[in-house]
């Protein structure tokens, strides 16, 4: 009989969707800030950049909850031993693991579990992380919608996107755009969203490991996000 332990192997990708995140956001501000010659080209690799960081960002927040309900047995302080092992069979019966639980719930259930207080979801950051995870959504399953030129508002029968109420203000519009341009998605997605988007899912899951565990080798450090966001600047110097 083999006494030894079966190898096993693991990919953790809830990092490196951040690192995208920051990366694409940084991107698209070079180009925002160095416009090209070939217009076209800069337009659209730029709207490519700001809409796979956007995805990026919230790709991170649900990689990383299910990372970590994936290995919470033991890997928290002792006193949390019988919750964390009542976690991890809840979760091998796919409790929260599905795709019927929301992201954010995923995160608080886990807090909950562990007898933590939980995000107070009125408040930041819980309301950024999920106004990340509803333009990810309304990106994800788009569906053409008409409004009105913001100049010409009352008098047009078409009313103002969803997201223009929740998000105008929290994020400096694209400037590559017309002025006329519709808030959704044209003048959305520039850099201020993607940087936006990255930044909120950063500091909701930090807050997150500040409440379970601050050192868990999950957690993405700041200096990390500095590092990635040179690396695109070099990227752009170069090229």
């Amino acid at each position: 009989m083999n006494d030894k332990k079966s190898q096993r192997i693991g990919s953790i990708l809830g990092k490196e969707y951040l690192e995208s995140a920051f990366l694409f956001a940084q991107l698209a501000e070079n180009i925002e800030s160095l416009p090209r010659e070939d217009k076209r080209f800069s337009w659209i690799v730029h709207k490519s950049f700001v809409k796979s960081s956007v995805i990026a960002s919230a790709c991170y927040m649900e990689a990383t909850i299910n990372e970590w309900y994936s290995m919470c047995e033991g890997k928290m302080n002792s006193k949390n031993k019988d919750a964390l092992k009542a976690m991890a069979a809840l979760w091998n019966l796919g409790i929260p693991r599905t795709a019927s639980y929301p992201i954010l719930k995923k995160y608080q259930i886990a807090l909950v579990q562990l007898g933590i207080t939980d995000f107070e979801e009125g408040l930041e950051p819980y309301q950024s992380a999920n106004s990340v995870i509803d333009l990810r959504n309304w990106l994800v399953h788009y569906e053409l919608s008409m409004e009105p030129v913001e100049t010409e508002e009352s008098l047009s029968e078409y009313k103002a996107h969803k997201l223009r109420k929740k998000l105008r203000g929290k994020f400096p519009l694209n400037p590559l755009c017309a002025e006329t341009a519709p808030f959704w998605p044209i003048k959305c997605l520039g850099s201020g969203c993607a940087f936006w988007a990255a930044r909120s899912s950063f500091v909701f899951v930090d807050e997150f490991f500040k409440k379970t565990a601050h050192n868990h080798f999950l957690r993405v450090d700041e200096s990390r996000i500095n590092e990635i966001r040179q690396i695109a600047v070099n990227f752009m110097q170069q090229h």
